[in-house]
């Protein structure tokens, strides 16, 4: 029991860690543009999830998902939290809300996962991230992600751009 504890401390703590936000920050307003050339693309403000971690059952590969609804969110993900007010789950409305997910397959070197664009044009949304590989190899094995919850009035097609 003492070293089940100690494995999912380990694993919370590498998840909170490998949980990547923007370069400046969880969310942007709804009028910034990209410098994107095309002025038709808006960016998106979103939220990022935290004190989750990918099940077991989940396919040991790379995963881009769009999250509609509670149901299918518990199938790829469960709550990691610790002790504390802020060791709560990020709370997920999908009545308002949807969430995209960026799953990476489990390694021994830590991959952090960096979100550089969520942008719309008409109903399509285009999510530009890239999965980068850092350090030494680790005498265990983890499974990186970020979750994105984004509000219902941005809904549409997702498109993943891995850079």
């Amino acid at each position: 029991m003492k070293k089940y504890i100690v494995v999912v401390s380990v694993i919370v703590a590498l998840m909170t860690a490998c949980n990547s936000t923007r370069q400046d920050g969880n969310q942007r307003e709804d009028s910034t543009l990209t410098t994107n050339t095309d002025a038709t693309k808006k960016e998106i403000p979103f939220q990022t999830a935290e004190r989750y971690f990918v099940k077991n059952t989940v396919e040991n590969k790379n995963l881009t998902l769009k999250i509609t609804n509670q149901e299918d969110f518990d199938n790829y993900f469960e709550a990691a939290a610790t002790m504390g007010e802020s060791g709560k789950p990020t709370v997920i409305d999908f009545s308002k809300q949807f969430v995209i997910a960026i799953i990476a397959e489990s390694s021994s070197i830590e991959k952090n996962i960096i979100v550089s664009d969520l942008t719309s044009k008409e109903n399509e949304l285009s999510v530009s991230y890239k999965i980068d590989e850092k350090g030494e190899e680790r005498s265990y094995v983890s499974r990186s992600l970020s979750l994105m919850i984004v509000d219902n009035k941005y809904s549409g097609e997702v498109k993943f751009e891995k850079q």
